[in-house]
This record gives C-alpha cells, sequence and structure tokens, in this order.
C-alpha cells in the first residue's frame, strides 16, 4: 500500500475542540487551590517519609546483617517511587 493510499496519514486529522470552538487547554480537575496545594504537600511528605523509613528498615531490622528478600522488596519500592516522582515531574511541566 502505498503512502497516498493509507487512511493513516496524520494530515487528515483536525485538532479537536470539544465544542468549545477553540482549543481546550483547560486543567482536567479544575484549578487547584492553594488549600488543595498543601494538601498535596502534606500528603506527599507522609508517603515520602513513609517510604523512606521503610527502606531504611529493610537495612536495620530485625537484626544487623539484612535478610536478601529485605533488600529486595526495598529495590521494589526505590524504583516504584522513582517512577512516580518522573511522572509527577513530567505532570508539573505541562503547567
Amino acid at each position: 500500500m502505498t503512502e497516498e493510499n493509507t487512511p493513516f496519514i496524520m494530515d487528515d486529522y483536525t485538532t479537536r475542540t470539544y465544542g468549545t470552538g477553540g482549543l481546550d487547554n483547560r486543567p482536567l480537575f479544575g484549578e487547584t487551590s492553594a488549600r488543595d496545594k498543601i494538601i498535596n504537600l502534606v500528603v506527599g511528605g507522609i508517603t515520602s517519609a513513609l517510604v523512606l523509613v521503610t527502606i531504611i528498615s529493610a537495612f536495620v531490622f530485625p537484626q544487623p546483617p539484612p535478610k536478601p528478600v529485605n533488600i529486595f522488596f526495598a529495590i521494589c519500592i526505590f524504583f516504584c517511587s522513582i517512577t512516580v516522582i518522573i511522572l509527577l515531574c513530567l505532570c508539573m511541566q505541562e503547567k
């Protein structure tokens, strides 16, 4: 099939306006207030502290030579946290 005959040419697609008459750049959930930002920071701080305590505990408890399974789970938690942080950074760059 040649490029002229394919139904998937990007030039044929128009920008969707969703009935607003122009481009729609509104936030998905509306504007965030100062109260919402403070709540997000508090929840994020508590979550970060719990993740940090969990990772430290994997190396310290129940006895100083850590179990390999505890280190494995600490690494898994760390990688999950890193992906969430990257996603949040990318979302913040859009604003």
